[in-house]
C-alpha cells in the first residue's frame, strides 16, 4: 500500500505550497529525489500523484516532507503557515521641484605649459 507524503514547499516572501503524493518509497529516498529537483535552475514541473506545481527551484528555500496516514485537511495546513507580514516595497522619495534654472557649464581653457 502506498504511503501518503504531505509536502510543504517554502519560498521567500510567499505563502507555502501544500501538495500530497502517494508513493511506496521511504521518506529518505523520496527526500533524495526532491533534493535533485532543487538543483535545477530552470522553471520546472513538480508532478505528484495528486497535483502538479510549476515552480522555479532556485526560489525554493526549503521543502518539508511528512508521512501521513491520510490526506491533510485545511486546518493542518493552516498550522504550518507562518503568520508574518509581507515586506512592503521600498519607494524612493520624490524629487523636490525647484524654480532654479540649472547653471550652464562654460568651457575652460586648460594651461599645460607655463613660461
Amino acid at each position: 500500500m502506498a504511503k501518503i507524503k504531505a509536502i510543504t514547499i517554502y519560498q521567500e516572501n510567499n505563502p507555502p505550497i501544500f501538495i500530497t503524493d502517494e508513493d511506496d518509497r521511504s521518506k529518505d529516498e523520496y527526500a533524495k529525489e526532491l533534493s535533485e529537483f532543487m538543483r535545477l535552475t530552470n522553471v520546472s514541473i513538480l508532478e505528484t500523484s495528486h497535483s502538479a506545481v510549476i515552480i522555479k527551484p532556485s526560489q525554493i528555500s526549503s521543502i518539508h516532507i511528512e508521512e501521513a496516514n491520510a490526506l491533510p485537511d485545511e486546518k493542518d495546513k493552516e498550522k504550518l503557515v507562518e503568520k508574518k507580514p509581507r515586506k512592503k516595497p521600498v519607494r524612493k522619495p520624490a524629487k523636490k521641484e525647484t524654480n532654479e534654472t540649472p547653471k550652464k557649464e562654460e568651457p575652460m581653457d586648460i594651461i599645460t605649459d607655463v613660461d
